[in-house]
């Protein structure tokens, strides 16, 4: 008997550095109960939102290289929130958007 497996879909989103020395991200848009995904290859990576306002599970994520959260099923609106990164060389910065980075749940 085959098993049916079901896959959330995953929106990843390239956090990287400008020119000009600034680190970007751009909108993130996703629905209700996909994952995203932020990635920064050699980079440790922390997204934060604000506690009572959060279209994840939780209200931080982080990871080495990439970063992966669920959206909750309910979420839908406009969320902002804080995005960090720490180069191999232990340099924090703080990453910019739409100042401040930004996401949108349909």
């Amino acid at each position: 008997m085959i098993t049916p497996s079901f896959f959330l879909s995953c929106t990843e989103i390239v956090i990287r550095k400008d020119p000009d020395g600034c680190w970007r991200v751009s909108r993130v848009y996703g629905k209700g109960d996909d994952r995203v995904k932020w990635k920064c290859p050699g980079c440790n990576i922390f997204i934060f939102f604000p506690s009572n306002r959060t279209p994840l599970a939780g209200t931080e994520v982080r990871g080495n290289s990439s970063a992966t959260a669920s959206i909750r099923k309910d979420a839908q609106g406009y969320y902002v929130y804080s995005a960090m990164i720490q180069e191999k060389s232990g340099e924090m910065h703080v990453v910019e958007g739409n100042s401040p980075p930004d996401m949108v749940i349909e």
